[in-house]
């Protein structure tokens, strides 16, 4: 006969209600729906591992170990997923230390080395925008936006406020 809420202090009421904070930032239009949906996706993982416990019990030794630890589905390491996840718990936490209604009083995740993230090494070649374009499963859509990403060099953010009225004849608006 469960509620289908976490039990209160626990790790998983708490980034429940963070989440719940960073739906309010989206409204605000301080935060971006991008960002949210992947802070949806890193807490559900969170609370598989820190859920049942009690917020004020995590310590820095339980975060670097998840940041050793963590695998994908297939058991591969994963660790700059792993890094997206605690630098989530640990906004998690931040925001916490300000409420009256969570008793945590320092952030675990603070003063933990994260791991090492190395940028990446291929450049996107037109051979490859040319396969992905032709691939029977990539949608009609995103081989439109992919290559009007490549014709105008415009910024994701820039491309997502493209309306129709933004395309004249002559040229696209110039990047913010």
């Amino acid at each position: 006969l469960s509620t289908g809420q976490a039990p209160d202090g626990t790790v998983s009421a708490l980034l429940d209600a963070f989440v719940r904070h960073c739906e309010h930032e989206v409204r605000a239009g301080r935060r971006a729906k991008r960002t949210l949906a992947d802070n949806e996706a890193e807490s559900r993982v969170l609370k598989k591992v820190f859920g049942r416990m009690h917020a004020s019990a995590v310590t820095k030794r339980h975060v670097a170990s998840y940041l050793v630890r963590r695998t994908d589905d297939e058991g591969n390491a994963v660790p700059v997923r792993a890094n997206r996840e605690i630098a989530l718990l640990s906004s998690a936490y931040s925001w916490a230390l300000s409420r009256e209604e969570w008793s945590v009083e320092s952030n675990p995740c603070h003063g933990v080395r994260r791991n090492r993230e190395s940028p990446r090494t291929h450049y996107v070649l037109s051979l490859d925008l040319t396969r992905f374009g032709r691939a029977k499963t990539t949608p009609a859509w995103m081989r439109g936006y992919c290559l009007l990403k490549r014709l105008t060099g415009l910024r994701q953010g820039d491309m997502l406020a493209l309306t129709r009225e933004s395309i004249t004849p002559r040229a696209l608006p110039a990047p913010k």
